[in-house]
């Protein structure tokens, strides 16, 4: 979505008219404030999310059950990733961030392979 949405102005009314097919989210807690502001948009294109869910101590739960109440059919998968690049170069292993992945059954593709 680059910078067109900085400095107000919610995800519904910056991006209505606009086909989105993947919203990205890493804003340091307004999270929820953004899906909230993007309730249209998400019914209208069905985009995949990604979403950071460790900057508030219930984003795991209430995330989820957000776009559980107000979206059908969505794929639930979380993934853990290492925090930064400085902690890289200082020689810390830290995986904090936490994403959400939410995507539409329609785009999800099933993983068929059979394990031994």
């Amino acid at each position: 979505m680059g910078r067109k949405g900085w400095g107000g102005g919610g995800i519904d009314e910056l991006y209505g008219d606009e086909s989105i097919s993947l919203i990205e989210m890493d804003i340091e807690g307004a999270e929820m404030s953004a899906l909230i502001s993007a309730v249209e948009v998400i019914k209208k294109n069905r985009p995949v999310l990604a979403i950071c869910a460790y900057h508030q101590k219930d984003d795991l739960i209430e995330i989820p059950a957000f776009i559980n109440q107000n979206f059908e059919d969505y794929v639930f998968a979380v993934r853990k990733y290492p925090s930064e690049y400085f902690y890289y170069l200082a020689g810390i292993q830290q995986i904090n961030e936490l994403v959400l992945y939410a995507i539409p059954k329609e785009r999800f593709i099933e993983n068929k392979r059979k394990t031994k």
